[in-house]
């Protein structure tokens, strides 16, 4: 896109009868530095899209409609946001799944990551020869920087009809103005998490799930339940002899992930081995609580207290041994557990009834919490769509397996 040109412009609102008005946007009071809400979709290359279109408040709100040559990220928000690329569109589409949606009144398309996070997107129709909007409720259509042949550019269409092809592409100014949906590169990490130097980039958090001190315990959660309970035994585990899938970590069994509105995850094992791995542990003290400190290799420290447990016989091992919960399963009846003990840390099958601290991770770059399941399809009896349509063979996008024993597991095709 050509930025030395900024044109005219056009804004309108959502609701459908209130008057349009056209105008060129004053740069110089932009509104850079408001903070951009951003949505976390579980995308693989870890991209997070806008909350809303560009010049609009709410997520109903159609923003702002603007020729091909105008860039509006970069002039109106701040340097972190820029328009999203066809590739980055095709991941959109191919790790979400589409659905109609209507907000407040207006209708749209929702795209809806693995993590169960979403993104709605107006039917906010467009522009044509600076006339319009045109096709308002209908459908919308949605700015790449990618151009394609015969200089017509690549959208993201997205539609009342989720079969149309997704792969439109426009004419560019003077004849077609479009929306756009922003697009960063940024992760935010909240409050209170410590870069230790990983090699993959992983953020720990100082404190266990509900702990307010990095020596505090924090709750005692039941593997895949959301709150504590008064006794911990087998036959109130709300998950017995179901399938929560191989990994738990930010999903909707996921206490740290669902407490921190999405910022944090329980970590998985490989990130716990990475924890192991890369930093020197020792056992030491943290305002008189017993417990370990695992130092990273740029020199920061994450302290863990001997917390013990709570199981079928109350409490266990409290200042005595540490017991973590990581994401990620072994069987229907245990998870993989991170333990502390006196001479020695390693892995264990914990029974997932018992109660357990969690210490949550953020990572800085591709949710590593979020798990995608790709093997090879062997003794396949259905193929479905998220939908619930079968499918003859894996398309691309997310497809559910049923195989001829009756278990179920995801893949994720990809969308070359």
């Amino acid at each position: 896109m050509n930025v030395s040109y900024l044109k005219i412009i056009f804004t309108a609102c959502c609701v459908w009868g209130v008057s349009l008005f056209a105008h060129a946007f004053d740069t110089k009071s932009n509104g850079k530095g408001k903070e951009r809400e951003y949505v976390d979709l579980g995308l693989p290359s870890g991209k997070l899209w806008a909350k809303c279109n560009i010049g609009a408040n709410s997520v109903e709100e159609y923003g702002t409609y603007f020729d091909w040559e105008v860039n509006p990220v970069k002039e109106l928000w701040d340097e972190i946001w820029r328009t999203p690329t066809k590739e980055e569109r095709d991941e959109l589409l191919s790790y979400c799944t589409y659905s109609l949606d209507v907000v407040n009144g207006v209708k749209g398309a929702r795209y809806t990551g693995l993590n169960g996070n979403s993104i709605f997107f107006p039917f906010a129709g467009y522009f044509q020869n600076n006339y319009g909007p045109y096709k308002v409720g209908e459908g919308g259509q949605y700015w790449t920087v990618t151009p394609n042949v015969d200089e017509t550019h690549w959208v993201l269409a997205a539609n009342k009809n989720p079969n149309v092809d997704d792969y439109a592409y426009y004419w560019p100014n003077p004849y077609f103005s479009f929306p756009v949906r922003a697009i960063c590169d940024k992760t935010e990490c909240p409050k209170g998490c410590v870069d230790l130097g990983l090699s993959s980039g992983t953020l720990w958090a100082s404190c266990n799930v509900d702990a307010e001190q990095p020596e505090q315990y924090g709750g005692y959660y039941s593997w895949g339940e959301l709150e504590e309970k008064d006794a911990y035994t087998r036959s109130n585990y709300k998950y017995g002899n179901v399938d929560l899938g191989q990994c738990i970590s930010a999903t909707q069994y996921d206490v740290a992930y669902i407490k921190s509105n999405g910022k944090l995850c329980m970590p998985s094992r490989d990130q716990f081995h990475e924890l192991l791995d890369e930093c020197t542990w020792t056992r030491g003290k943290k305002n008189g609580v017993e417990g370990y400190y695992a130092e990273g290799p740029n020199g920061n420290r994450l302290f863990f207290p001997l917390s013990g447990g709570k199981g079928e016989f109350g409490n266990h091992y409290m200042c005595e041994r540490g017991y973590y919960w990581t994401g990620s399963n072994v069987n229907k009846s245990c998870a993989v557990r991170f333990d502390l003990n006196p001479s020695e840390i390693y892995f264990y099958n914990g029974e997932k009834f018992d109660g357990r601290p969690i210490r949550p991770v953020c990572v800085r770059k591709t949710p590593a919490s979020i798990t995608t399941i790709l093997r090879e399809v062997k003794s396949v009896d259905t193929i479905f769509r998220p939908d619930g349509t079968r499918s003859q063979s894996l398309r691309k996008g997310l497809n559910i397996i049923r195989k001829s024993n009756g278990s179920c597991y995801k893949i994720i095709a990809p969308y070359k």
